[in-house]
């Protein structure tokens, strides 16, 4: 029993269907106090029962400075993006919000960017040409009528 509150939950909750007690907590389970007036068998099975305890309380302890690490090496992570990466989300939030209608000003207020870089994400050429320079001229003139290559 590990539940601080000795509510029973580890007896009422069912696993899956009820909610979690939050008073349960795997670091802290309670020991049997291991008395002269018990036989050695019940010694023996009762110190092997403390010593899991033991054990358990130390897995969970390891796996909760694990998730901490890994949640600070997130936290690193994001906060060290290089700007290539910081640059191609403002420009993909600013096509978002152009697309979705705002203004120019707009933008600017909203993601706290120059309005110069704002106007470069939205006017700027698109690579289209990029993808078809290995085309033949003919079908790159058909796409030009189309797209502006140039």
């Amino acid at each position: 029993m590990a539940c601080k509150a000795n509510c029973n939950c580890y007896l009422t909750n069912l696993v899956g269907i009820d909610s979690k007690c939050s008073n349960f907590d795997m670091t802290d389970l309670y020991r049997v106090t291991i008395t002269d007036s018990m036989t050695p068998k019940e010694k023996e099975y009762f110190q092997s029962y403390n010593d899991n305890c033991e054990a358990v309380e130390d897995l969970w302890i390891e796996l909760d400075f694990q998730a901490w690490e890994q949640m600070e090496l997130a936290s690193k992570k994001l906060r060290n993006r290089n700007k290539k990466q910081k640059r191609n989300d403002d420009r993909n939030g600013v096509l978002q919000l152009h697309g979705q209608g705002f203004s120019l000003a707009e933008i600017a207020s909203i993601t706290k960017l120059d309005h110069q870089e704002i106007y470069d994400f939205i006017h700027a050429k698109s690579k289209k040409s990029e993808l078809f320079d290995d085309c033949p001229d003919e079908i790159r003139a058909d796409l030009s009528e189309i797209y502006d290559l140039d």
